[in-house]
């Protein structure tokens, strides 16, 4: 039953409230004339900077590590924010001294992330360059923010991404769960 309700849920363009077990967020207002990049194989894909014009080319690693920490339903937000951010750049660094794909603000450094493979690291101005660790760190940011959009979720660049995917105000997603 819970699975087919995802399932439901999901093609409104829901999810379920892990606390309420309720239907929340998410809910999608017609993105017109933009098609979504595929996510099928793996190689490097292009991605519209929804914030500054233009394209960013995000490599396989960082598709792989997208991919490999974030819920299927948050992909293509997750790889705009990132064309939006650092246009893809491991090496793209802020006036704020922020670093890597996600542009984690140093005020992170020192928290501990869990890898895809479940071993813990403390990040750093050095580690967060590798595309796995900043995703890593991104992804539990945006967990404990519970969306890209919510307050205290650090990506300036998340309102305008969210709303050329076509996400209705307010309605930023958290992430699926089944129960």
């Amino acid at each position: 039953y819970n699975a087919e309700r995802a399932w439901f849920l999901g093609q409104q363009g829901k999810t379920i409230d892990p606390a309420t077990g309720q239907p929340v967020g998410q809910v999608r207002t017609q993105a017109l004339g933009y098609k979504p990049p595929a996510m099928t194989g793996e190689g490097a894909i292009t991605v519209p900077d929804f914030n500054h014009g233009g394209t960013a080319t995000i490599t396989a690693d960082i598709v792989s590590a997208v991919r490999a920490l974030f819920p299927e339903n948050e992909w293509q937000t997750a790889l705009h924010i990132i064309a939006s951010e650092s246009k893809g750049s491991n090496g793209a660094t802020g006036a704020a001294g922020e670093i890597g794909i996600f542009q984690i603000h140093p005020i992170h450094f020192g928290t501990v992330v869990t890898l895809p493979d479940g071993s813990k690291v403390a990040i750093n101005a050095q580690n967060l360059r590798d595309p796995i660790i900043n995703a890593a760190a991104a992804r539990q940011i945006w967990q404990n923010s519970q969306g890209w959009g919510r307050k205290g979720a650090p990506w300036s660049t998340a309102p305008k991404v969210l709303s050329a995917l076509g996400y209705a105000e307010g309605t930023h997603g958290k992430p699926l769960v089944l129960n």
